[in-house]
């Protein structure tokens, strides 16, 4: 029940925070991570560059980030006011999509909005991601630790 409440809240603040993005964000062409610098004009091109550029990475994540911590408690899904900071953020990599452990699926909610789950099998734990274009860049709005699912 508190996953299906987290789970609502987490579409809801989805849906805010690319209402609020779509209408106040202006970005620069010049800028080092606009579209014409990077070439980033799909998702997977993105998606891979994201994993192995650092600097990219950081560009590209919207700071203060909603989400949940790993292991988050059922206060913390209920109040649904964790947020990553830009001080406190870990690098992530690119993923072993070999590894039978683990299940990813990413799937296209819309066309500027993408959702990626990594589930791992044997722990019942999931770690959930959410991509949004933007206007004419990609970016990380939100991003859930490994919480259990079971």
């Amino acid at each position: 029940m508190k996953y299906l409440i987290g789970f609502v809240v987490g579409v809801f603040s989805t849906l805010l925070v690319m209402t609020v993005l779509q209408k106040t964000k202006k970005k620069d062409a010049t800028s080092s991570g606009s579209n014409t610098d990077y070439g980033v004009d799909n998702f997977d091109a993105f998606y891979k560059r994201f994993h192995s550029d650092s600097v990219f990475q950081m560009e590209h994540v919207l700071f203060p980030l909603k989400g949940l911590p790993a292991n988050a408690d059922s206060l913390t899904v209920l109040e649904d006011n964790f947020n990553w900071e830009q001080s406190e953020w870990k690098m992530h990599k690119p993923f072993d999509t070999d590894d039978p452990a683990f299940q990813i699926e990413v799937q296209a909610i819309t066309p500027d909005l993408y959702q990626e789950v990594i589930y791992h099998k044997i722990s019942g734990y999931a770690m959930l991601r959410k991509f949004a274009k933007v206007e004419k860049d990609w970016y990380l709005i939100y991003y859930s630790g490994m919480n259990e699912v079971d």
